[in-house]
């Protein structure tokens, strides 16, 4: 419409438009009358032109529509202004949030492991530690001198004895390695 520099008299009342009022209305010299009343257009209501004068336009049932001329008693538009630097402070302000909560998650994981396998006594170590200390002497009592009558078998690693230790009186088989 903006580009219809002729344009006198113009009535879109009842339309159901939506949207703003575009800037190039305000422009049109020779437009003398706009109604477009009853539509669902919004935003600020331009001050140039046509809009210059009450008595020729008409905006009424337009709930949305703020600004303009005092006469016209519209609300007053309040301007929503984000910067780019307000959008991008932001956005920084999250990213090292993020990233400072990962890494507290992260070390608090690390203790955690650390400490719980500390605390975990290894299998091996646990049972070599329940068994007791025998000398060779006391395996060469036991075995009667690794006599033959406690032989129980022999194989391609050595050779294994029964034998009874003194101190416990406990049974134990001793293998005897071919190095």
């Amino acid at each position: 419409m903006a580009s219809l520099k002729s344009l006198e008299h113009l009535d879109v009342s009842r339309n159901n438009l939506s949207g703003l009022i575009r800037k190039g209305i305000e422009k049109l010299l020779f437009l003398k009358y706009l109604n477009i009343s009853f539509n669902n257009i919004k935003g600020e209501v331009p001050t140039e032109g046509v809009f210059k004068n009450v008595n020729m336009i008409s905006v009424i049932g337009n709930n949305k529509l703020c600004g303009g001329i005092p006469q016209l008693q519209l609300p007053t538009c309040h301007k929503v202004t984000k910067s780019r630097k307000s959008l991008a402070s932001r956005l920084t302000i999250t990213i090292v949030c993020v990233v400072t909560c990962i890494l507290l998650v992260s070390t608090f994981l690390v203790f955690y492991w650390r400490k719980k396998s500390k605390k975990k006594p290894s299998s091996i170590v646990s049972n070599i530690d329940l068994l007791p200390t025998i000398s060779y002497k006391m395996l060469h009592q036991a075995t009667n001198g690794f006599s033959l009558n406690n032989l129980i078998g022999s194989g391609s690693f050595g050779v294994v004895y029964k034998g009874v230790l003194e101190q416990d009186e406990k049974l134990v088989v001793v293998k005897v390695l071919n190095l």
